[in-house]
């Protein structure tokens, strides 16, 4: 939106700061926050980077390169068929080149959880569910997939979460897929 009275000034105007690059890593999860084991991957999870300043705040680098891996969106990536065990990602960001540790699990989860879903609910409002995967005690950062009754899908970024919306009035059946079925109803 322009101001009328200075053309030249736009409202909302936002300052971008520019910070030098501290850490690379792969972000945690909600999941694993608290925590500083190492994160645990399937093969075909996606996997996020996360460029740190040293103060903790999050950097973009559009020119960001993650060798050897899928590239999905400018921060992820997909794992690749590795053997069990930890593998180096090499990661070139901001003039950059960090070696980045990654686990890969020796097999696929051996529990799936509903982590939160709607009890009910309007069926004219979207709605979400999120569901995690775990190998023994750790969370497994897994690729997933999602078949729904009595709903659409709709777009989500979040991992091992699904959103909806309800085609009527009346329970909605997720089945959820991180290489292992988990079915629930939820209305």
């Amino acid at each position: 939106m322009v101001d009328g009275n200075q053309p030249w000034e736009l409202f909302d105007q936002t300052d971008v700061a520019a910070r030098p690059l501290a850490r690379v890593a792969f972000a945690r999860s909600f999941r694993e926050l608290g925590t500083t084991a190492m994160q645990l991957y399937a093969p075909s999870a996606p996997v996020v980077i996360a460029l740190e300043a040293e103060d903790g705040e999050r950097l973009v680098d559009e020119g960001l390169e993650i060798v050897g891996l899928e590239r999905v969106d400018w921060d992820t990536a997909l794992v690749p068929q590795l053997a069990p065990g930890v593998h180096e990602i090499e990661v070139h960001a901001a003039g950059q080149v960090a070696r980045v540790p990654l686990e890969v699990a020796p097999q696929g989860p051996d529990r799936l959880t509903i982590e939160s879903a709607p009890l009910d609910g309007p069926a004219w409002l979207s709605h979400g569910a999120c569901f995690g995967s775990y190998l023994g005690a750790r969370y497994l950062h897994s690729a997933w997939s999602f078949t729904l009754q009595n709903a659409d899908e709709l777009p989500s970024s979040a991992e091992g979460c699904v959103r909806f919306q309800a085609r009527k009035v009346g329970a909605v059946t997720i089945e959820a897929r991180a290489r292992e079925p988990l079915s629930c109803a939820r209305s």
